[in-house]
């Protein structure tokens, strides 16, 4: 146990912990009108040998000093100096962890410091070895208590570091079974109202929650990057919302969705606005593989309506003109 603070000390760790990310010596010296700057210096080497302070290098070189909250000198009470430094610099990494070879060369240790005191702070279940899926024979070291990042882990399309393509290829075609029940209606006599909402981005999202079809957390990106595939596909095409405001309110469609951030939609897209665009099948992809394809009538969009008499014809139809002229 270390020994009790003086009132210094006690002093010195208030202004401390006023500036959680660090403070500098004359940020110090501000909130500490009547210290000098050798009262500073002999304060914090006291708190750091007690285990109270953490010197960090800021912007420009600048030494910065920073209170240790308690549960962190609970951790790091019983470490020794070389487990100290080496602790800091795993946590400084965060959940992207860090690899050993810049743990030696950014703590000057040796290497065999460094791969010792590794070893203590794995036994002392501090820290974690985790590996990446873009580099699966490198590990990297993070604290025990976090979370991988999704750049390690892949996230939900990866499964013991390696790609599902099965689970992918089976969500891809739920989603698209469902985009294809809001695209066409049951009746093939009948269309839908052009009021009809085709579903967005979030939709799908809240479908694929409630459904049940997977146990995996997916995000709007992951979903996203489902519904991109269908589009290159040319199964799906995406239309701007029409409940998005007046507006929008047009239909609007895109055969690639990179075409979606052009015309200054980038900054609407990357707002994170998952219903800006919805989605529907293409007619060709249901109908695709069957003999009626081969007629025009058969990949038409607007077959649906087409009558004599109407303003889409079979008499007045270019597309059957160009394919008798044979």
């Amino acid at each position: 146990m270390s020994d009790p603070l003086t009132h210094k000390e006690q002093q010195l760790l208030v202004a401390l912990r006023r500036n959680p990310k660090g403070s500098d010596q004359n940020t110090l010296l501000t909130a500490l009108p009547t210290w000098s700057e050798n009262d500073i210096a002999l304060a914090l080497n006291s708190l750091s040998a007690k285990q109270h302070v953490d010197f960090l290098q800021g912007p420009g070189q600048t030494l910065l000093f920073r209170a240790r909250d308690d549960e962190e000198i609970s951790k790091t009470g019983s470490m020794s100096d070389n487990e100290r430094i080496v602790y800091q610099f795993i946590k400084a990494s965060g959940n992207k962890g860090t690899w050993i070879k810049d743990i030696k060369v950014k703590s000057g240790l040796h290497a065999q410091i460094v791969t010792q005191m590794i070893k203590n702070l794995e036994k002392k279940v501090l820290i974690k070895a985790v590996k990446s899926v873009k580099t699966p024979t490198k590990k990297v070291y993070m604290l025990s208590e976090l979370d991988p990042s999704v750049e390690l882990t892949g996230g939900a399309w990866y499964t013991d570091q390696e790609l599902d393509v099965e689970f992918i290829d089976q969500l891809a075609h739920q989603i698209y079974k469902y985009i294809c029940s809001k695209s066409f209606p049951p009746n093939t006599n009948s269309i839908f109202p052009s009021s009809h909402p085709y579903p967005t981005c979030n939709d799908l999202h809240k479908w694929i929650s409630k459904s049940g079809i997977t146990t995996v957390q997916l995000s709007h990106t992951d979903v996203q990057s489902l519904i991109d595939r269908l589009i290159f596909d040319g199964k799906v095409e995406q239309i701007q919302s029409i409940h998005t405001g007046s507006s929008m309110g047009r239909l609007e469609m895109f055969s690639n969705p990179t075409d979606r951030l052009d015309s200054g939609d980038e900054d609407e897209w990357n707002g994170g606005d998952e219903d800006i665009w919805a989605y529907r099948a293409t007619r060709s992809s249901v109908l695709n593989g069957s003999v009626w394809t081969d007629v025009p009538c058969g990949r038409c969009p607007v077959f649906s309506f087409c009558e004599e008499g109407g303003p889409v014809s079979p008499s007045g139809c270019v597309y059957f003109k160009k394919w008798l002229s044979f």
